[in-house]
């Protein structure tokens, strides 16, 4: 059953809507130019890309009204600290729960198997 909403009142028109009064006043917080985008859009993957790839910030809205502002500056160096942390040395080697899980399970004899 679909709900009745207003969108209107959802998080993310709220937060546009207080982004201009801001705007207005000279006190935005927000970057110049930016897109909102409703955390819980079955297209927000897609409103995301789009909207970083025509030089938009965006502003991601979840449900409970919490934001994230998202730039192509920020993104960058989010996948720089990602891929850093997983080529470090401590990071490279770092087993998934699954490997974990199995090691316990199993024993862990190293490569060369046990003495």
């Amino acid at each position: 059953m679909a709900r009745d909403v207003n969108p209107a009142d959802s998080p993310t028109a709220k937060a546009m809507d207080r982004a201009i009064d801001l705007a207005i006043e000279g006190n935005s917080p927000y970057p110049e130019h930016a897109a909102f985008v409703d955390a819980d859009s079955p297209h927000a993957g897609q409103e995301i890309s789009r909207a970083l790839d025509e030089g938009y910030a965006v502003v991601f809205v979840s449900a409970d009204g919490r934001e994230r502002v998202i730039t192509a500056k920020t993104l960058a160096a989010s996948r720089r600290q990602t891929t850093a942390a997983l080529l470090s040395p401590a990071g490279m080697f770092r087993p998934t729960s699954h490997h974990a899980r199995n090691r316990r399970e199993h024993g862990d004899h190293g490569v060369g198997g046990p003495d």
